[in-house]
């Protein structure tokens, strides 16, 4: 009995503790100054004290009007940019009854009060870029949103660049079950069945898209035209070597460039993905008892490392886990070489320019104001955070209305 008091007791605290750290702004943005704070740029610069404001959804290095925030040893980072969040789904993750689906919007599949997209925000992410599910060989357009609202919502990121997902490897053709005999009406028998079969769908796609050949299925080929003018970015997720060189042949074939994503054998192609400086959304980071990762591939503590000293742009995901890990990713990488203002760019500045948010993970004179305040260094397991910007929002805080001069 005496336990389950206890228990009680403690629970109706922690309830009280986040009821009253949760801060709901009015309509429009907070005015902030962070004062006397260690400001981590996310760009890869040192540490360094400073003062930062926040004014109409906007950062500023300079002081200025508003509520004063000064908390001792507090570092001030910008929020973590999660760029292929796949845990927000509504339902279904992809549209299962096409195997090409380029015309597919990620928005359509997301559910914007997920509770991973709140839980990644108060672990320290505020950008979260959604792709559609990898089941299908081209799954479709991005999705990107700001992490949370005092609304209890994430919202859509206005104006983003939406770029064309597609997939290599085990995923767009596992559980496709041909037909024995006859034909069949399940949306679960279709192709491919095989990588090779992976393979040959995106080339068809792209050759038709060149003019040199029909259009397969009378598909709606815009966004690989696009892709093919550069108008559009293109995303691969290729994780075991045999779909990076794939990937590879495939881009070289048709005159494109692409963003890789998994990459989880990079370390054993890095020359080839280095020659091309092909961006690399690397993680998360695999089962460290077996070395074992998805697609059955052979993966390396240090990946990202290798793949960054080959001249690839680095960034660190969370993928499957979901938003709120992507910190551990990056504590981990400054185990597997790099510095922590390397990896702290790798999961803000880097992934937010790769998805088009150029606006986004820094912090700057100018940069959109999502942004973190901690007890201490981001990438430290002892640090906590103290407060969530995000949009100019306060979503999260817990230093205390009046803190070095109040509102």
């Amino acid at each position: 009995m005496r336990r389950r008091l206890a228990a009680l007791a403690c629970g109706v605290v922690v309830a009280a503790l986040v009821s009253t750290a949760l801060v709901r702004a009015d309509d429009g943005r907070d005015d902030l100054v962070f004062v006397d704070v260690t400001v981590l740029d996310g760009l890869g610069g040192a540490p360094r004290k400073g003062t930062v404001s926040v004014r109409g959804g906007k950062l500023a290095l300079a002081t200025g009007k508003g509520r004063r925030v000064g908390v001792p040893g507090a570092f001030l980072a910008p929020g973590f940019v999660e760029a292929a969040g796949r845990t927000v789904y509504l339902r279904a993750d992809a549209e299962m009854t096409r195997e090409m689906t380029a015309d597919i919007d990620a928005a359509d599949l997301v559910d914007p009060r997920h509770s991973d997209f709140r839980e990644g925000a108060f672990e320290g992410c505020t950008t979260v870029v959604v792709p559609p599910s990898a089941r299908n060989v081209v799954g479709g357009l991005t999705a990107s949103y700001h992490a949370w609202s005092p609304e209890g919502r994430a919202v859509p990121i206005a104006g983003a660049p939406k770029a064309l997902a597609a997939a290599f490897g085990q995923s767009p053709s596992r559980g496709n079950f041909p037909p024995r005999y006859g034909a069949t009406t399940s949306i679960y028998a279709r192709r491919p069945t095989t990588r090779m079969g992976v393979v040959w769908m995106l080339r068809q796609a792209f050759l038709a898209a060149k003019g040199l050949q029909p259009a397969p299925d009378d598909a709606d080929l815009r966004h690989y035209r696009e892709v093919l003018e550069g108008k559009r970015t293109l995303r691969f997720q290729a994780r075991a070597i045999q779909d990076l060189n794939g990937a590879l042949r495939l881009a070289d074939e048709v005159g494109v460039q692409f963003i890789a994503e998994g990459v989880d054998e990079g370390y054993r192609v890095r020359d080839a993905l280095g020659a091309r400086r092909t961006p690399a959304l690397v993680g998360p980071l695999s089962d460290i008892r077996t070395g074992r990762g998805p697609d059955g591939t052979d993966t390396a503590l240090r990946n990202a490392a290798m793949l960054r000293d080959a001249g690839c742009v680095v960034a660190l995901t969370a993928g499957d886990s979901g938003p709120r890990w992507l910190r551990e990713q990056a504590m981990f990488a400054t185990r597997y070489g790099f510095t922590r203002e390397q990896a702290l760019a790798a999961v803000t500045s880097i992934p937010a320019d790769l998805c088009g948010l150029t606006a986004r993970g820094r912090i700057a004179d100018g940069a959109a104001a999502d942004v973190v305040l901690w007890s201490g260094h981001p990438l430290l397991p002892s640090s906590r955070m103290l407060m969530v910007v995000i949009d100019g929002r306060v979503i999260f805080d817990r230093t205390g209305e009046g803190t070095d001069g109040g509102k």
